[in-house]
This record gives structure tokens, C-alpha cells and sequence, in this order.
């Protein structure tokens, strides 16, 4: 399978990414709660491909938090060039029941 790549968001990509949200939270009950609106839920007001380079505008650096079994998700952020910054037990559950172990990564400068 090739690997996956990062590009903007095209108005054709909202239904899709709803699907596969859905997707995973059946498979990994992520979300823990259903949103009311998936779509925007994905896109929060203001939000659409632009928290990284909002940051960067104002002089900070992104940092997002991925859960440590997301295995094709880390590989994608690293290979974007998002570095590890630490590991920590987050304040939800897996969906075995144990307390999520979250990966932080800060963002490559320029993203």
C-alpha cells in the first residue's frame, strides 16, 4: 500500500473524511462521543487547513497529539517532518478500557 500523503482539503473531501471518521470511532470508538455534526466537527469555524500555519504566523509552533497505536498516523506526521516530543497517559480510554498512552509532536517549522 503506498504511502499516504498530506495535501489541502478540496470541497469534495468533507463527506469522505465523515465516512472515515465514522469508520474509526466503530473501530477504535474515536470520537468517544458522536459529534451532532460530524462535518463540522472536523472543521471547526476558522479552522480549515489553517491551525499549523496560524501558529507559525504568530510566532509558535504547532503541536498536536496522536494516540500511540495509531501506528499509520505517526508514521504519516514523521514523515511530514512533525517531531516526537514525549509520551503521557491521556485522560480517556482505550477501546479495552485502559487509560490512552498519547504521542505529542511539534511541528516542523515552515508546515
Amino acid at each position: 500500500m503506498p504511502a499516504a500523503t498530506i495535501r489541502p482539503r478540496t470541497d469534495e473531501d468533507p463527506a469522505a473524511c465523515v465516512t472515515a471518521l465514522a469508520t474509526v470511532q466503530r473501530a477504535d470508538r474515536y470520537p468517544v462521543h458522536w459529534p451532532d455534526d460530524p462535518e463540522g466537527w472536523l472543521t471547526p469555524d476558522g479552522m480549515r487547513g489553517h491551525a499549523a500555519r496560524a501558529a507559525l504566523a504568530d510566532g509558535l509552533r504547532p503541536v498536536l497529539e496522536v494516540d500511540s497505536g495509531a501506528t499509520a498516523a505517526i508514521g504519516l506526521y514523521e514523515r511530514a517532518g512533525w517531531r516526537f516530543v514525549r509520551a503521557m497517559t491521556a485522560d480517556w480510554h482505550t477501546a479495552d478500557g485502559r487509560l490512552a498512552v498519547v504521542h505529542a509532536y511539534s511541528g516542523p517549522a515552515g508546515h
